[in-house]
């Protein structure tokens, strides 16, 4: 019986093979002409999208479907990145933005970042040493100040980075809260189907 059933398997997979082989000679064209595009989700996704929806001819509901499929892993992708620990510690950077701070300490960034964690429910502790290697990683680079220990030091272009950033992470307020803010505070296009 093993055998037989091996048999028919492998025809499938010849047949379907050969499906698919015969869709990509009839549709190459078709495919490398495609404008295809979706907005609205991060660019990791939104080149998933597009590089699988563009391999569909003629068949815009199917596109649609992939769109579907991907938004909830899109919106994944939001949340753990703006729940990590990154985003965490953007977060409490950008409160110090918004408190008018003209500079912090790390351990104070640190227990900003550990208070807001202690308010998700969270007991993990990051310790400053952590959220200085944090920061560097993600551009926002601390100096000596005074004897006291390294920190942030909030002048222009920190804070325009710091909300550059926040805007990445999905960690900025729906609210603007600052200038900064509404620079990154667009319109977001519901549009996600474009196919030019």
């Amino acid at each position: 019986m093993t055998p037989r059933r091996t048999l028919a398997a492998q025809e499938e997979i010849t047949s379907f093979q050969n499906r698919l082989l015969g869709y990509r000679v009839l549709n190459h064209d078709k495919v490398a002409r495609a404008k295809f595009r979706v907005s609205g989700f991060r660019p990791e996704s939104s080149t998933v999208a597009d590089v699988l929806a563009a391999a569909i001819v003629d068949d815009v509901d199917l596109q649609k479907g992939i769109i579907e499929v991907l938004r909830d892993r899109d919106e994944q992708s939001r949340v753990d990145r703006a729940t990590g620990v990154n985003g965490l510690v953007l977060r409490a950077v950008l409160f110090h933005c918004h408190q008018k701070d003209q500079q912090k300490f790390v351990r104070e960034i640190a227990a900003t970042a550990n208070r807001f964690y202690a308010d998700d429910g969270e007991s993990l502790k990051l310790s400053s040493e952590k959220v200085g290697h944090i920061l560097k990683y993600l551009g926002l680079y601390s100096r000596r100040i005074g004897n006291a220990g390294r920190g942030l030091i909030f002048d222009k272009a920190t804070q325009s980075q710091a909300h550059r950033l926040s805007h990445a992470y999905d960690v900025l307020d729906s609210e603007p809260s600052c200038e900064h803010c509404h620079e990154f505070q667009s319109p977001q296009t519901e549009e996600l189907v474009q196919d030019v």
